[in-house]
C-alpha cells in the first residue's frame, strides 16, 4: 500500500525501479503521460537514477536525480553547474541547471548530435559535475541503443 501511495506522489519512482540495463516506456509525469528512457545504478549504498525524455524540438532532456542532502550548494534556487558526460573516455561538456522539485540536474542536447550517437553505441557513461562536491556516477550503457531509439521515435514522431 505504501508503494502505491509513493507511485501517486512521485510517479518517476515507479518508473525508476528497473535498474541496469536501460529501458524505455511510458511514465506518468507532471506534464502527463510521456515516453522516457532510463537507467539506474547502485553506488555508495545509494541508487542513482538517470532519465532521458523529449526536450524542445530536436532535443533530448537528461535528468540526473541527485542523491545528496546538502545539494544544491547554499540552497540556491537558480543553481547551475557545468556537466561532464564521459562515454568510453570521450568527454562531452554541457550546461546543467537544478530543478528543486525533484532535486534533479537537467541538461538538454540535440537528438542528432554526437553525444546521442555515443550514448547508443558506448559501453559506459560517467556523469560528473566537476565544480561541485558530487562524486562522479557511472552508468552502464547496456540496452541504451534500443531504449534511446524508442524514445527518439516518440520525440520525432517517426
Amino acid at each position: 500500500m505504501r508503494y502505491l501511495a509513493l507511485v501517486f506522489l512521485f510517479p518517476s519512482l515507479a518508473f525508476a525501479q528497473t535498474c541496469d540495463p536501460w529501458s524505455a516506456g511510458m511514465s506518468e509525469e507532471e506534464e502527463g503521460r510521456i515516453m522516457m528512457a532510463s537507467v539506474c545504478t547502485a553506488a555508495g549504498g545509494k541508487t542513482h537514477d538517470l532519465f532521458l525524455k523529449c526536450g524542445a524540438e530536436g532535443e533530448l532532456s537528461m535528468r540526473f536525480l541527485v542523491q545528496a542532502a546538502d545539494f544544491p550548494p547554499d540552497n540556491g534556487p537558480e543553481f547551475s553547474s557545468p556537466l561532464r558526460l564521459t562515454v568510453d573516455g570521450e568527454a562531452f561538456d554541457r550546461p546543467a541547471h537544478h530543478e528543486a522539485m525533484d532535486n534533479a540536474m537537467v541538461s538538454d542536447f540535440p537528438i542528432k548530435g554526437l553525444l546521442v550517437a555515443r550514448l547508443k553505441a558506448g559501453k559506459a557513461l560517467t556523469v560528473a559535475y566537476p565544480e561541485t562536491k558530487l562524486p562522479p556516477v557511472d552508468f552502464p550503457l547496456k540496452g541504451s541503443k534500443a531504449a534511446i531509439e524508442r524514445l527518439v521515435a516518440a520525440c520525432t514522431g517517426s
